[in-house]
């Protein structure tokens, strides 16, 4: 799917649909965004750490790590 750039396919992004939804729901993600445009975009980060992860040598865990940290803080610095 990420090499072929299409959208993704509904059976594959309900259940991330249903846990940002549930995220949505709690006040912790925010409702300005369209939800297609959060689940895709979680997606892409996730391509895009795959890539340059696989070739900087880094295990899966630390890839879905990033891109999970990436998609809910962004690029700001950490806060201690």
């Amino acid at each position: 799917m990420l090499r072929e750039r299409r959208p993704p396919q509904p059976g594959f992004t309900a259940p991330l649909e249903a846990i940002l939804e549930r995220g949505r729901e709690g006040g912790e993600i925010r409702t300005d965004v369209p939800l297609t445009t959060l689940v895709e975009s979680l997606l892409v980060l996730v391509g895009a750490c795959v890539r340059t992860g696989t070739a900087a040598g880094m295990g899966v865990e630390d890839m879905s790590s990033i891109a999970l940290r990436l998609f809910l803080t962004g690029a700001r610095l950490a806060a201690d």
